[in-house]
C-alpha cells in the first residue's frame, strides 16, 4: 500500500510519501514558460486608451472630478508621486516616477498618452518631468498636441514627431512641492497589496505600496557561505523592510530580519588575526538572536543645480556597519558618462544585531566612473576605493550591467585589492 501528500505554491511543489514501507520526500520548481506573463510584474501595465469627452479650462478649474480622473488613470498605470499642474498659459505639467516602466522614455510616453486624452481642450502644451528616488531626471516637452494624437493614434511617424518634442536635463525647480490636490488624490488612492511570485529579484514576496514612496514589503532571504567545514552552510530567513517618505525628500528605510534556520555558525574556529576584520566576523553575527535589526537609517536627497545630485545618509546602514555618509553624482551634458563619489564614517555593530557598536571604526571613501556603452542599455563602471583607517587599504573594481526590455539586470564585477585588514 502507498499514499503520499503534495502541497503546492506558485511554482514550487513538495511531497511526502510511503511506498510500501519506504518513506521519501520530493521538491521541485516548475516554471510554466508558455503562460504570457510566466514572471509578474515583467509586462508593462495596460496603457490609458479610454476616450470621453474632455472638459473645457473653465470646467476643470470648478470641477476638481476632471483632475481626480487624470490622477485616478495614473496610478492604475503604476505611477508614483504624481504632481499635477495647469500653467497660465494653459500648459499642463506633470511630474512622476514608475515603478513598471524601466525605459524613461515609454514610462513618459504613456503619462503623455494619458494626458492628451484627460487634459482640457485649450491646453496648449504637456510637459512630463521624470523622476528617482524623489529627484528629477529629464523634462520631456510636446509643443504640437495635435502631432502627438496623431502619433498615438499611427498617423505619424516617431521622426516626424520628434520636431515637436524636446528633451533636457531636468532643473530643480521642476520638482515642484506637492499641493492640496496632489495629497488629496493620493490618500484617496487605495494602498496596493499584493503577494508576488517572482518579482523585483524575490522568489515569492509580499508588498504593500501607496500612490507614493511608502512601502512595505515581506520576502524570504537565502545567504550562504560555500567555503565551509560543511558542504553548504546556509542561512535561511524572513526580511520585513519598511520604507516611508517622511518630508519632502526625506526617507526612512527600516528592516527587520527573523532567521528561521542556520548553520553558518556552526563554523569551527574563530578569527585569531590580529589586523582589523569585520566581514570575517560573518560566523559571530550568525550566532546574534533569530530576531535582528538589519538596517535603521535616515536617507536625505538633493539636487543643488541640473545634473547634480547629493545624498545624506545616517543609521544603522547594514548588518555590519553604522554610521553616517554622503555621496555627490556628476551626469555630464550629453554624454554618456557620470562621476560620483561617495564617503562614509562608520563604526562595526555588536553582534547581536540590535543598536549597539564594537570599538572598530573607519572612513571610507569611494570614487566611481560610469559610461553606457553604445549597445542598448549596457554600463560599465570603474570604481576605486580608500580607507585611511585600514593601514592604506586601496581597492579597485570594474563592473559590467546589461538591463533588458523588462527591467531585469545581469551584473557581472571584477575586484582587486591590497592593504592590511578588510575594512569594509
Amino acid at each position: 500500500m502507498s499514499n503520499a501528500i503534495e502541497y503546492r505554491l506558485g511554482w514550487t511543489t513538495t511531497s511526502i510519501s510511503n511506498q510500501r514501507g519506504v518513506a521519501g520526500a520530493a521538491a521541485y520548481v516548475s516554471i510554466p514558460l508558455e503562460q504570457k506573463e510566466w514572471v509578474p510584474k515583467s509586462a508593462e501595465p495596460e496603457p490609458y486608451a479610454k476616450v470621453i469627452p474632455r472638459p473645457t479650462l473653465a470646467q476643470w478649474e470648478r470641477d476638481a472630478s476632471y483632475r481626480k480622473r487624470m490622477y485616478e488613470a495614473l496610478f492604475r498605470q503604476d505611477f508614483k508621486d504624481v504632481r499635477l499642474r495647469i500653467e497660465p498659459n494653459a500648459r499642463l505639467s506633470l511630474t512622476l516616477t514608475s515603478s513598471r516602466i524601466s525605459q524613461m522614455s515609454r514610462a513618459v510616453g504613456r503619462a503623455a498618452r494619458t494626458a492628451l486624452l484627460l487634459a482640457p481642450l485649450e491646453t496648449t502644451e504637456i510637459s512630463v518631468t521624470f523622476t528617482t528616488g524623489g529627484l528629477p531626471v529629464a523634462t520631456y516637452e510636446f509643443s504640437d498636441l495635435r502631432k502627438l494624437n496623431r502619433y498615438f493614434n499611427g498617423l505619424l511617424t516617431r521622426s516626424e514627431l520628434a520636431e515637436s518634442v524636446s528633451i533636457r536635463y531636468a532643473a530643480p525647480s521642476s520638482y515642484s512641492e506637492k499641493d492640496k490636490a496632489d495629497l488629496m488624490a493620493a490618500l484617496e488612492e487605495p494602498t496596493q497589496a499584493r503577494v508576488l511570485y517572482g518579482g523585483e529579484g524575490n522568489y515569492i514576496g509580499f508588498k504593500s505600496q501607496d500612490t507614493g514612496f511608502n512601502v512595505f514589503q515581506v520576502r524570504p532571504t537565502l545567504s550562504s557561505y560555500l567555503n565551509g567545514p560543511n558542504v553548504f552552510q546556509y542561512s535561511l530567513g524572513v526580511l520585513t523592510t519598511y520604507d516611508r517618505e517622511l518630508a519632502e525628500r526625506l526617507f526612512l528605510s527600516t528592516g527587520v530580519n527573523t532567521i528561521l534556520y542556520e548553520n553558518i555558525s556552526q563554523a569551527l574556529g574563530v578569527n585569531n588575526s590580529t589586523l582589523p576584520h569585520v566581514r570575517s566576523d560573518f560566523g559571530e553575527y550568525a550566532k546574534g538572536p533569530r530576531v535582528r535589526l538589519d538596517r535603521l537609517l535616515l536617507n536625505r536627497v538633493y539636487q543643488p543645480s541640473e545634473r547634480n545630485y547629493a545624498r545624506l545618509s545616517g543609521g544603522w546602514l547594514e548588518q555590519m556597519y553604522g554610521g553616517v555618509g554622503g555621496q555627490w553624482l556628476y551626469v555630464e551634458r550629453g554624454e554618456p558618462w557620470a562621476f560620483d563619489v561617495s564617503v562614509e564614517a562608520v563604526k562595526q555593530r555588536d553582534f547581536d544585531g540590535r543598536f549597539g557598536f564594537r570599538d572598530y571604526q573607519t572612513v571610507t571613501a569611494l570614487a566611481a566612473m560610469h559610461y553606457r556603452l553604445p549597445y542598448q542599455s549596457t554600463f560599465t563602471c570603474a570604481r576605486a576605493a580608500s580607507s585611511p583607517g585600514i593601514s592604506g587599504a586601496v581597492r579597485s573594481q570594474t563592473a559590467l550591467s546589461h538591463r533588458n526590455g523588462t527591467g531585469r539586470v545581469v551584473y557581472g564585477h571584477r575586484r582587486r585589492g591590497h592593504g592590511s585588514g578588510e575594512g569594509k
